[in-house]
C-alpha cells in the first residue's frame, strides 16, 4: 500500500510518513530524512491499495493516526513510490554550444504578445511534449500563460519521480532577456535534443514549465515596474512590506498580491508545491569585465551550488574567449545571500515549501549600455556571443541543481 495526502480536497503528492498533532498541525516527509512543517491544514489520510478502490481515513478507522501526538505514520509497500530522482545517466557534466542559438527578433522592442507567439508556435510544432496553461489577463488585457515541457514516462509497476522546475521570466519589464533566453532553450530541447546527450535527459527526464513574462505591462513599456507603478517581485506575501513611497524603484504597493500578476503565479506555486527547482530569471545591465552571472540564494546549501556554477562558467569562458579578463583571480560570476523574505518570488516559493528557489539573474548586453542597433553589434542584446553565453549559463545553472537533487536528496 501506498499513502497519499490531500488537502482540501486536492491531491498533494505521496509522502514516506505523515506526522499529526491533536490540533491539526501537520508536517509531511519529503523524503525519509527531511522532516518540513506545513502549518495549520485540515488533512485527511487516505490508504490507496494496488487493487482496490481507495477508502478514507476517520479517527474512528485509526484513532491512534489522528490523536497520538508523535506518532510517525510509515508507508507500507513503498516500492510502490519512489520519490528519489534518479537519471538514466550521468548530469555532471559541463554544457556547451557549438554555435550561437539562431535569432533573428530584437530584444529591447519586442512585446509580449510576440513573444507568446514564438512560444505558441514551439507548442504547436510539438503537441506532443509541450502544452500551454492559461493563467488569464492582466489588468490591461495582456496574456499570461505557463507552457508545459512535460515528457511522456514509460509504463511502469512503480511511481518513479522525475524532478519538477519552474521558470519565472521577465517579472521586471525592462529585463528582456529571460523571456528570450527560455525561447531559444526550450527550442534547442524540442528540435536539438538528439544531438546533445544532457539536452536529450532534459527532454525525457525533467519537467519544465515556464511563465515567459511575468509582467507583461512592464515588458511592453520597457519599464520595471507593471502599469500600476507596482513592482511586481516585491508585491508576494512572503515577507510583503507595505510600500510608502509609489515612485520608489522597488515599491511594493499598499498590500501583498494586489496585482493580478502576482496573483497567477501565486496560484501556481500554490497548487504545485511538489516543484523542486523554482528559478525566477532576471538579467541586470551590460557585462564590463566582472559578472556574467548574478545568483541571489535563501540557504548556504544554495551558495554551494551558485559557487559551482561560477567556476565551471568562469573556466569555460577563459578558454573560449581571450576578450575576457584572464586574470587567475578574475570570476565571471557573483552569488549573494538574502535569508529574510521580501516578497519575491523565490520568498513565495521557499514560503510554500520548495527546496530551491533562486533570483538568477545574466546580463543584458557586453560593455557599456549597448542596445539592439549600437554600432559595436558583436556585443549588442542578444547578438551571437550574448545569446550563446546566456544559454549555456542558464543550461549549466539547471543541470547543476539537478545534479545536487539527485545526488542530495537527504540534504535537499
Amino acid at each position: 500500500m501506498a499513502i497519499y495526502g490531500f488537502q482540501d480536497g486536492q491531491y498533494k503528492g505521496n509522502w514516506k510518513g505523515t506526522y499529526f498533532s491533536k490540533e491539526g498541525t501537520a508536517v509531511w516527509y519529503t523524503n525519509s530524512q527531511n522532516l518540513k512543517n506545513i502549518g495549520d491544514y485540515d488533512f485527511r489520510l487516505v490508504f490507496k491499495d494496488v487493487t482496490d478502490d481507495t477508502t478514507e481515513l476517520t479517527p474512528e478507522d485509526n484513532g491512534d493516526v489522528l490523536e497520538y501526538v508523535e506518532y510517525v505514520f510509515e508507508v507500507d509497500n513503498t516500492e510502490n513510490v519512489i520519490d528519489r530522482v534518479i537519471f538514466s545517466q550521468s548530469i555532471d557534466k559541463v554544457f556547451g554550444l557549438e554555435e550561437s542559438p539562431t535569432w533573428t527578433g530584437t530584444a529591447q522592442t519586442m512585446t509580449s504578445a510576440e513573444v507568446y507567439a514564438l512560444f505558441d508556435a514551439l507548442v504547436t510544432n510539438n503537441s506532443g511534449y509541450l502544452s500551454k496553461t492559461a493563467l488569464g489577463n492582466d489588468e490591461w488585457g495582456n496574456e499570461m500563460a505557463i507552457y508545459n515541457a512535460v515528457p511522456p514516462q514509460p509504463t511502469a509497476s512503480y511511481l518513479t519521480k522525475i524532478p519538477k522546475v519552474f521558470v519565472n521570466c521577465s517579472i521586471h519589464g525592462y529585463e528582456h532577456v529571460p523571456a528570450i533566453v527560455l525561447y531559444l532553450f526550450l527550442k534547442a530541447l524540442c528540435e536539438d535534443w538528439n544531438d546533445d546527450p544532457l539536452l536529450n535527459i532534459l527532454r525525457h527526464e525533467v519537467e519544465i514549465h515556464v511563465l515567459p513574462v511575468a509582467n507583461p505591462s512592464g515588458f511592453n513599456a520597457y519599464t520595471r515596474k507593471n502599469a500600476n507603478g507596482i513592482d511586481l517581485n516585491r508585491n508576494f506575501a512572503a515577507g510583503f512590506s507595505v510600500g510608502d513611497d509609489r515612485t520608489a524603484t522597488e515599491y511594493s504597493g499598499t498590500e501583498a498580491l494586489s496585482e493580478k500578476e502576482t496573483q497567477y503565479i501565486y496560484g501556481w506555486l500554490e497548487e504545485n508545491k511538489d516543484t523542486d527547482l523554482v528559478i525566477d530569471f532576471h538579467n541586470f545591465g551590460a557585462f564590463s569585465g566582472q559578472n556574467i552571472d548574478w545568483i541571489t540564494i535563501k540557504t548556504e546549501y544554495q551558495a554551494h551550488i551558485a559557487r559551482t556554477l561560477i567556476h565551471r562558467m568562469t573556466q569555460k569562458f577563459k578558454s573560449e574567449y581571450s576578450w575576457l579578463p584572464q586574470g587567475v583571480d578574475n570570476y565571471y560570476g557573483y552569488t549573494s545571500g538574502v535569508l529574510s523574505y521580501n516578497g519575491l518570488v523565490k520568498d513565495q516559493a521557499s514560503a510554500f515549501g520548495i527546496p530551491l528557489a533562486y533570483t538568477f539573474e545574466l546580463p543584458r548586453s557586453f560593455w557599456g549600455t549597448i542596445t539592439d542597433e549600437a554600432a559595436d553589434e558583436e556585443h549588442a542584446s542578444m547578438a551571437p556571443i550574448h545569446r550563446k553565453i546566456c544559454v549555456e549559463c542558464f543550461v549549466n545553472f539547471l543541470l547543476i541543481n539537478l545534479d545536487r537533487i539527485e545526488k542530495d536528496y537527504k540534504l535537499i
